[in-house]
């Protein structure tokens, strides 16, 4: 009798140790979402909005498109673009359409790589050279602003897009980056590959779904190796082979790793590697291909704000901030500065619109 009630009065202290526990992961848990939820979404605000006022007053002109001193360029205004898209502006987000479709579509209906500023006559001629991944990035983002605010004005204009991808930069089941009239193709820069767009492209069965499919596979393969786990940024067609270089652009590769991340492809090395060097010292602008040492130890906004990104895209905390606060090194916090609010190059003490619009898009 004894022994029961002995055995009893154990299970009922087990029961309860175990209760504890699981109250006490429980609580661990929710504070860790609690964390994370203010790391995304409050933190690092202050930042985030200097950051946007300098890009608004600096970069883009009275109509709120992106633009270069004297020059438009695509890519640029596609980049601002997926921010205002990120954060639910749909005023700005409009505004920039608008102002791409007045001033960067070509006589065929694409995007243009830009336009540049006529002296004589004051208005802005495009350049009719056109780019793929402008525009399937043009496409996926029409898409999404379809998707997320109902407006079939985003709807008819990525469809009027989409055909034009069609006619005018796949052939054969090939892509063709460049365009000038005659579609071409051969040697493709992986990082200008949208996954997301051809997913889409694909779903809106306006792509064959097997060119998306072998557009990852070829992403993902182009894995250089496990001492230095990034990728070849780089693929021929014809010869269906990687094109290898003896450095490695780091900024390049991370652009195809993002892409991965976005599309479930990303490996753990990666991931594991770019903790590993960001807690070593930093991440840098070159890598020798073979061996993975360093071959640049430069520094560049950009590639710490992509690997934010990717950070966000995993969910990973630790990997989001670590690239945060090397980023953040490069932000001028000075008020009394004409730069306030800014990512400078601390070589050049200039504020590159690209590298700006990356760091934005990291918050």
């Amino acid at each position: 009798m004894r022994k029961k009630i002995v055995h009893i009065i154990i299970g009922i202290l087990l029961l309860g140790i175990g209760i504890s526990l699981i109250k006490e992961y429980r609580i661990k848990e929710a504070m860790q979402l609690t964390q994370e939820d203010i790391l995304e979404d409050h933190f690092y605000d202050q930042y985030e909005w200097i950051s946007d006022r300098f890009v608004r007053n600096s970069f883009t002109n009275e109509e709120q498109g992106v633009q270069d001193d004297e020059s438009i360029f695509a890519s640029l205004n596609l980049l601002y673009m997926e921010y205002l898209l990120n954060d639910n502006n749909r005023i700005g987000f409009e505004k920039v359409v608008r102002f791409m479709q007045e001033n960067l579509l070509t006589e065929e209906g694409l995007v243009g790589f830009g336009a540049h500023k006529d002296l004589d006559l004051g208005t802005m001629e495009v350049i009719e050279k056109t780019s793929l991944a402008d525009n399937l990035k043009f496409y996926k983002l029409l898409t999404k602003a379809y998707l997320a605010w109902g407006e079939p004005y985003y709807s008819d204009l990525a469809e009027k897009i989409a055909e034009k991808i069609q006619l005018y930069n796949i052939k054969n089941g090939k892509f063709n980056l460049r365009h000038e009239g005659e579609a071409e193709h051969g040697e493709i820069e992986l990082y200008e590959l949208d996954l997301k767009g051809l997913a889409l492209l694909a779903e809106d069965q306006m792509l064959q779904k097997d060119i998306y499919k072998q557009s990852k596979k070829i992403l993902k393969n182009a894995y250089i190796h496990n001492e230095l786990p990034l990728y070849y940024s780089s693929y021929d067609y014809i010869n269906k082979v990687y094109i290898e270089t003896e450095r490695i652009d780091t900024l390049e590769s991370l652009l195809i790793v993002k892409e991965l991340a976005e599309n479930n492809g990303l490996k753990k090395g990666t991931v594991k590697w770019l903790k590993n060097q960001l807690k070593s010292g930093g991440i840098y602008e070159q890598y020798n291909t073979h061996t993975g040492i360093v071959t640049s130890h430069e520094e560049r906004i950009s590639i710490y704000a992509v690997v934010a990104q990717i950070g966000k895209v995993e969910g990973d905390i630790e990997l989001y901030t670590l690239a945060m606060e090397k980023m953040l090194k490069f932000q001028v916090k000075d008020s009394k500065s004409e730069f306030y609010g800014s990512f400078i190059n601390k070589e050049t003490g200039k504020a590159d619109c690209y590298e700006n619009l990356q760091a934005l898009l990291a918050f």
